[in-house]
């Protein structure tokens, strides 16, 4: 019994001296480096490492993360758990499973597919209304446009004021009765206003 547990000692202290030796040899690399794993749900753990390394753009969209037995060395853990990480990531599409001989993981480019294939998942599932995504939608123009105006460049003012005085120009030299295409706007308003037109001859 006591040579078995010696046994397993040292078999531990063999393994550790190999990751320390694999985490030094990164550092020396300049390669992405990751810690080892201890929690029951370890996949989790090691997705969560991998977005730490993107939002610091350690991780940069087209880099290829180390190879799948690089990184369970550093993790500590199987190749199956390394892969169920990754995959949850690709699904959350920020990464790209490529397989053969170039394959890998890849950074994905940031396209908002995620987003949207998790909301229409929802709306499917009846988690979400279609007056929840209105609502949603209005809230993020709004915002949208009161960054725009506050990030305006005087540059992009002064064009607009331009532009603005030339339409207004336009418009004033034109003949009330003169006919013209009608604007969005005027089209809008007829489409939206009653079948029944009004007589004006009253």
């Amino acid at each position: 019994m006591r040579k078995t547990n010696v046994k397993r000692d040292e078999a531990a202290r063999a393994a550790a001296m190999h990751r320390d030796k694999v985490r030094a040899e990164s550092r020396a690399n300049g390669r992405i480096e990751f810690r080892p794993i201890k929690t029951s749900r370890a996949f989790e753990e090691i997705a969560d490492q991998i977005r730490t390394e993107l939002v610091s753009r350690r991780l940069r969209p087209g880099d290829r993360l180390p190879a799948e037995r690089a990184m369970a060395e550093q993790f500590g853990v199987s190749r199956n758990t390394l892969r169920e990480a990754l995959r949850s990531l690709e699904n959350a599409g920020l990464l790209r499973l490529q397989k053969g001989a170039t394959g890998g993981a890849f950074v994905r480019e940031s396209t908002g597919d995620a987003i949207i294939t998790g909301l229409r998942d929802m709306f499917h599932l009846g988690a979400i209304q279609p007056e929840h995504l209105t609502e949603a939608r209005v809230l993020i123009e709004s915002i949208a446009v009161r960054a725009a105006c506050e990030r305006a460049t005087a540059e992009i003012a002064r064009h607009s004021m331009l532009i603005s005085r030339r339409r207004n120009a336009r418009l004033a030299r034109r003949s009330t009765f003169t006919i013209r295409p009608p604007s969005i706007s005027i089209s809008i308003a007829f489409s939206r206003a009653p079948r029944k037109i009004p007589s004006w001859s009253s």
